[in-house]
Parts: structure tokens; C-alpha cells; sequence
């Protein structure tokens, strides 16, 4: 492999890298959306059957007593929902999975332009990042392919504008 080989397969590692970066930041937020929806409800929801249990408490109407049930019912439910499913997990996941392909993706693009100027350098770097990406893989969230090929254009159009990416794009969850 001779040096403009090397220099086209950091860009192609550098774009692969940006790629999973942004579908691990989507399948966080959609996670981090899910964990609030569903936070929420429950609040609404206690917050209306504690309502209708001072009521039950005050007039005793089947009415208010049904509604307090049903509401019961609805945030067990909801709770259920929120512990199988467990999204703020996923969350976590996909969030640390994208900060680590935004640190590997700063990383590669300081060493094509800073630190790798022999071919033997860039060769040995080339499969060091070989090997990282593959462990990544293996360590991080599945990305299903047609997700990766939607978010690559967008990926390959920061490229080439070279937009400055901060963690600031991935909430941090409390």
C-alpha cells in the first residue's frame, strides 16, 4: 500500500467514522426522547390521580374512585413500560458510543494532518484504526445499514464543510 492509498483509506476510516458518529447521536436522542415521554406521562399522571384521590377523599363519587384506578392502572403500566424497556440505558449506550467515534474521528484527522509523514507511518496507523474501528464495533450498539447509508450523505456534506462537532449536539441525561 503506497502513501496516497494510505491517505485515501484515512479518509475513507475518517468519513466511516463521522458516519457512525452521527447514527449513534441520532439513536441517542431518540432514546432520550422516549425516557422523557415516558417520565412525563407518569408525572401527568400521578399528578391527576393525586388530584382525583383528594377528591375521592372529600366527596365519595364512583366516578372519582373509577378515574383513580384507571389512572393507577395506566402509570403501573407506564412504569412497566419504562423499567422493561429501560431506554435511559440505551441512551447511555449510544451516547458514549458517539462520543468515542467523535474523539476517534478528531483523532484521525489530527494525525493525517499533523503527525503522519511517512508511508510506513501512515501504514501502521492504518491497521492500528483498523483493529480500533472492529473493536468498536463489536463494543458499541448495532447501527442497522439502511440508517448508517441515510445519516452517511448528511456525514459526508459535514465533511466537506468541515463543521466543528461538539458534545454540546448530545444532551447529558440526569
Amino acid at each position: 500500500m503506497n502513501k496516497q492509498e494510505c491517505k485515501n483509506l484515512l479518509t475513507h476510516y475518517e468519513n466511516v467514522v463521522l458516519t457512525l458518529h452521527e447514527c449513534h447521536t441520532k439513536y441517542a436522542l431518540k432514546y432520550n426522547k422516549i425516557t422523557n415521554i415516558l417520565s412525563i406521562l407518569n408525572i401527568i399522571f400521578g399528578t391527576i390521580a393525586g388530584t382525583s384521590s383528594i377528591s375521592i377523599y372529600n366527596n365519595n363519587k364512583p366516578i372519582f374512585q373509577l378515574l383513580n384506578i384507571i389512572l393507577v392502572y395506566i402509570m403501573t403500566i407506564i412504569a412497566g413500560f419504562q423499567k422493561i424497556l429501560d431506554p435511559s440505558k440505551h441512551y447511555e449506550r449510544f451516547r458514549n458510543a458517539s462520543q468515542d467515534y467523535l474523539t476517534l474521528y478528531y483523532e484521525i484527522n489530527y494525525k493525517k494532518t499533523f503527525e503522519l509523514r511517512s508511508e510506513d507511518d501512515m501504514k501502521i496507523y492504518v491497521q492500528t484504526l483498523n483493529s480500533m474501528l472492529e473493536d468498536m464495533r463489536v463494543k458499541f450498539p448495532f447501527i442497522d445499514d439502511t440508517i448508517y447509508d441515510q445519516n452517511k450523505e448528511k456525514a459526508l456534506i459535514k465533511q466537506r464543510n468541515k463543521m466543528i462537532i461538539t458534545d454540546e449536539m448530545i444532551p447529558i441525561q440526569n
